[in-house]
């Protein structure tokens, strides 16, 4: 039979009563006699401690050097786990952070680019609706005068083929209603001219 505590061949197991499994103090593992916790408390005391197993001898338990140092090493294990759990949380931390300043960057971006497209679409729909008061004095001088463009209107119910006229914009016609669309010198339709008053008749 194979003694617990010695690992050796014992004659008579009861002249050298196995461990427990379990410290009885702190509940951690026993491996060949010495427990495995780093903050045991039976460390600390100076008497020997019993130790009953199921059904065996009350078994005296000695602290000695040998124990000690392998309490002492069990607690540097402990300690050197701990501080590699440590190391390990704040490199995955500083990932996820780098993750977010990403989004964030990324998030922007896109927020700046949907901003451009639906002020872009905004523009797009005002040229392609074109309006239906006549251009004033002013747009019509700074459209025709100084981008050489013009403006195609629409003078009342009728077909365009009938309807619509190329004007520059300083003419006044009786029809009514009207829609004006501003075209450029190469005659694609365009944003209409701002101007400082277009109030200005």
């Amino acid at each position: 039979m194979v003694c617990r505590r010695c690992d050796a061949e014992a004659l008579k197991p009861r002249e050298c009563a196995p461990f427990p499994d379990r410290c009885p103090s702190c509940g951690s593992r026993v491996y060949r006699g010495q427990c495995l916790g780093g903050d045991c408390p039976v460390w600390s005391l100076s008497a020997p401690i019993e130790i009953v197993g199921d059904a065996q001898p009350p078994v005296s338990l000695t602290i000695t050097a040998d124990t000690r140092e392998w309490s002492d090493a069990a607690a540097k294990v402990s300690e050197g786990f701990a501080e590699l759990k440590v190391i390990a949380l704040e490199a995955e931390v500083k990932r996820l952070r780098e993750e977010n300043e990403k989004m964030v960057a990324w998030s922007v971006e896109m927020i700046r680019d949907t901003n451009a497209l639906e002020f872009r679409e905004s523009q797009l729909q005002k040229i392609i609706e074109g309006r239906t008061a006549p251009p004033t004095i002013a747009e019509a001088r700074a459209h025709s005068h100084v981008t050489r463009g013009a403006f195609v209107v629409m003078l009342g119910d009728g077909h365009a083929h009938n309807s619509a006229r190329i004007a520059t914009g300083l003419q006044r016609f009786p029809e009514q209603p009207q829609r004006w669309w501003a075209i450029d010198a190469n005659g694609a339709p365009c944003a209409w001219p701002v101007v400082a008053s277009a109030s200005a008749e």
